[in-house]
């Protein structure tokens, strides 16, 4: 399943951090309830230059079936348009706070 793109939400948008390997119970809750909420869900991440980057959910019975295309790059966010952020649990979480402190040791 590839997210499509959400209608801009009544009550604002929710950003929501990824990486590959996310977990895929909670991508699924997201996508409902946040919506259902009048919520806009928004997938974050680096973009390392990229315009978009694809990454996919932990397997479930050895099958990859989450999929998300993420083009908003987290660096760059005006939290001002956001109601919260949210990191996705599984790998993901790890991922940004391990690349932040890589990131704070070269600056």
């Amino acid at each position: 399943m590839t997210t499509p793109a959400a209608p801009a939400g009544p009550n604002g948008k929710i950003g929501i951090l990824i990486e590959e390997h996310f977990d895929p119970f909670e991508f699924r809750d997201f996508n409902r309830y946040f919506p259902s909420q009048g919520y806009e869900v928004v997938y974050l991440t680096h973009l390392w230059g990229q315009p978009a980057l694809h990454f996919g959910s932990n397997p479930e019975e050895n099958v990859v079936k989450e999929r998300v295309t993420v083009t908003t790059e987290v660096r760059d966010l005006d939290l001002s348009g956001y109601r919260g952020i949210i990191a996705i649990g599984a790998y993901a979480t790890t991922a940004c706070a391990t690349r932040r402190n890589q990131e704070g040791a070269d600056e």
